[in-house]
This record gives structure tokens, sequence and C-alpha cells, in this order.
């Protein structure tokens, strides 16, 4: 009679119980299936962000295309009741028209609050004075709106205009070479007046020597000029 063998084991007390194989089996299954879905999420997420990024790199084909038309990032709106501060950096008094009245800078370095609106007027009835640096918009944002942001990268502030003289005369030199026709104008004239009030920052004639052959006057006879 031929012998079976029982898959089958001895507890402590001899009883006899099955191995757990079904159980094993299920636990196994269920990991399998969590791990295809986990799967098919990460394939959808993989899909979803090519997709996007397709989307983005249209967007971006398009937004670099010669359009006409601007983009709504490009467009800065502000209240035309907003105040915007202008600095002078014309030598003398400065009358500026805006919407309905007249505002005046009494000298160099003078500024003022206004409104926008009143700005936006000054720039339609100055447009030399607005591109050249006869005065500042001191609001990158309206300086933005108007835009002006381009002609700005040839000015200078009130500061740097003050300091010039702190640099050497190459220096002085090359700035003039970089900024517009009035302002170069405003900052000789500014030196001359500083000569002429024996200025002792403004003392140092190798520079006024080299500012005297880059604009073909003499400094000290522009000086002289305007104490007569």
């Amino acid at each position: 009679m031929a012998r079976t063998t029982s898959n089958t084991t001895k507890t402590n007390n001899g009883e006899e119980t099955a191995p757990p194989v079904k159980e094993e089996q299920t636990s196994l299954e269920q990991q399998v299936s969590e791990l295809a879905a986990l799967v098919q999420s990460l394939l959808k997420q993989n899909q979803e962000l090519k997709t996007q990024t397709e989307k983005n790199s249209e967007d971006v084909s398009k937004s670099t295309t010669n359009s006409i038309f601007e983009s709504t990032e490009q467009r800065l709106d502000i209240d035309p009741r907003e105040y915007v501060r202008i600095i002078s950096l014309t030598n003398g008094g400065l009358n500026l028209q805006g919407l309905n009245s007249v505002v005046r800078l009494s000298d160099f370095g003078s500024s003022k609050l206004v409104t926008f609106e009143d700005v936006r007027a000054m720039v339609d009835n100055h447009p030399r004075l607005a591109h050249e640096g006869g005065f500042l918009i001191q609001s990158e944002k309206a300086v933005k709106a108007l835009y002006l942001d381009d002609v700005y990268q040839k000015f200078i502030s009130k500061e740097s205009i003050d300091n010039l003289f702190k640099f050497d005369a190459e220096k002085i030199i090359e700035t003039l070479e970089s900024v517009t026709p009035t302002l170069k104008t405003n900052i000789i004239e500014r030196i001359v007046a500083c000569v002429a009030d024996e200025d002792p920052k403004y003392q140092d004639r190798n520079k006024l020597r080299a500012i005297t052959e880059y604009i073909g006057k003499d400094i000290y006879d522009l000086a002289k000029e305007l104490n007569n």
C-alpha cells in the first residue's frame, strides 16, 4: 500500500494545521495590484507633464513670433491719480506743463511729487526733455508705462552726477560719452558752475584738463564767463 504525504504541520498540542500558503498568495497578489496601479499613475503623470511642456513650448513660440500686439504682462496700468516723483537734471529753473498747470523745478536736483496724469502730460508737452534727461521720472513703473525704459538706459541719476568727480579722468569722459546730448550738456554746465563757485571737489586740474580737451572749450574760461 502506497504511503501518502500530507502538507500539514503539528502544533505544540499535536494538532495538525495547513501552512498559510493561501494568505501569502493573497498578500502577494495585493502587492502586485498596488504596484501596477502605481505604475499606471506614474505613466499618467508623465503624459500630463509631457502635454504641459508641449503647450508651454508652443506658448513661448507664439510669444517670440513677430507679433504686433503687446502681451498682458507688458501692459502696466497706473492710476492717473497716483503720485510720482520727478527731479530736475537741468541747471537753472525748469517749467514743465502738466495736465492743467505748470510745475516749476527751481534748480538742478529740485524734485516734486506730481500725479501720473501730469507726468504723462509733461512727457507729451516736453518730449526732448523727457527723452534726453532734462528731468527724471523716479518711478520704474511709470517709466515703463510711458515706454521710456529704453531711453532711460542712457540716463544717470543726480547722485551719480554729484559724485562724478570722484572717478578718474578716463571714467568721467566715458560717462559723458555714454549719456544723451542734453544730459551731457547739463553735466558739463554743472561742472562749470561748481568750478565757478570754487567748490573744492572740482579743483583737480588733470580732470578739468581732460574735460577741456573733450569739449574743445576751456573749463576755466567758461567758469569766468559764468561769474561775469
